[in-house]
């Protein structure tokens, strides 16, 4: 929950996110708002906006979004789940529901923001 470090890692290849554009109320009713910025064109801007609904420190952030055009209400739900396991931490997420062709895009963007991720938890 530190746009500092989320600025670092959060997005596809092809995204940054500027920190002074993250925004973060870690608690139950919060939210969680940035915005990915195309690094060849600027002007593609993709904003996200979740609500947070379980906040439990270093362990659980439970929230959704709601995308305009999906199916239903357009809500997706999203829990990113902190485990000890050996040495390390193991980090489980869960999203959805997706219809079929986002599926494969939402799954694609996630592998690309842990492989940003990797050499920021390296340095740590």
């Amino acid at each position: 929950v530190e746009p500092e470090q989320l600025a670092r890692w959060f997005g596809p290849q092809a995204f940054h996110c500027p920190v002074g554009e993250i925004d973060i109320e870690a608690r139950p009713g919060g939210h969680w708002r940035l915005t990915m910025v195309a690094h060849d064109d600027p002007g593609q801007r993709r904003s996200l906006d979740s609500t947070l609904l379980e906040v439990v420190e270093d362990r659980l952030l439970v929230g959704y979004d709601v995308f305009p055009g999906m199916p239903g209400d357009g809500r997706v739900t999203w829990t990113v789940e902190l485990r000890p396991e050996g040495d390390g931490t193991r980090l489980e997420l869960r999203q959805g529901p997706f219809p079929e062709p986002g599926l494969e895009g939402a799954a694609a963007g996630w592998q690309q923001a842990f492989d940003k991720l990797d050499p920021v938890l390296a340095e740590a």
